[in-house]
């Protein structure tokens, strides 16, 4: 691939990633991917007119590993005999936006550098029709991360604006959480009550209405607390303010 036509041309334009784990990079910008954590031969990326990405999966074919029926495999039917599973992984990797170029004993050529040379600047040329509102939304994303212009939360694990994250009391300006979740631990914290007539065993201090982060089941713990650990059971019938 090194010493493809392609590559030298534009070698400053080109980046190739080896055994990428693919499966595991679209979970991480796609929470509804319930893919297998598909690991990709090669990543090949190339930057083009107006900084446009052409993102290419380069695989090669194992005869016996990638295809069926091998006593009836040629140059010619070839494409008819790839197994399911392979099928099947390329159709859902597509879906995010990746073009497949395969290499195999068949398809390589008399010349297998200046084959691929060749193939990977006609895939490169391809129309891209897919136009998977999805897909848009992930490179958005991989765009906005590359360039800083949006974060992670690790609370919500969602991908968004620079700005979502602003706040004055920090001196970078930006928290690590965004303002949504500090919001809703803010509510939490606010619905926080004391509850009435209702002392703590240990040291007669008000107790507070609480949630236990395991089970979610409520207790009523001690308002002095870390410096009392005391608790009760909780119960609908006492009032609360």
């Amino acid at each position: 691939m090194l010493q493809s036509r392609f590559f030298k041309v534009n070698r400053s334009a080109v980046a190739i990633q080896t055994q990428f784990p693919m499966g595991e990079y679209i979970k991480q910008l796609d929470k509804r991917y319930l893919h297998p954590a598909y690991v990709v031969d090669f990543l090949f990326i190339y930057t083009g007119e107006g900084q446009r990405e052409h993102k290419i999966i380069i695989e090669y074919d194992g005869f016996e590993s990638h295809f069926t029926n091998h006593a009836l495999i040629n140059e010619f039917n070839y494409g008819e005999y790839y197994t399911e599973q392979h099928i099947y992984r390329e159709k859902v990797l597509e879906s995010y936006g990746y073009k497949f170029l395969r290499i195999n004993r068949f398809n390589v050529g008399k010349d297998p550098v200046e084959t691929l040379s060749r193939r990977i600047e006609a895939t490169v040329k391809k129309k891209d029709h897919n136009n998977h509102a999805l897909v848009t939304a992930i490179h958005k994303n991989v765009a906005g991360l590359q360039t800083g212009r949006m974060k992670e939360c690790p609370q919500c694990k969602t991908i968004k604006p620079l700005d979502d994250f602003k706040s004055s009391k920090l001196t970078s300006g930006y928290g690590r959480h965004c303002n949504a979740c500090k919001g809703r631990r803010n509510e939490k914290k606010s619905e926080t009550q004391t509850v009435l007539n209702l002392a703590c065993p240990d040291c007669k201090s008000p107790m507070i209405l609480r949630e236990r982060r395991r089970d979610k089941r409520k207790f009523y713990g001690c308002s002095k607390y870390p410096r009392c650990t005391g608790t009760r059971e909780y119960s609908n019938d006492l009032p609360i303010v």
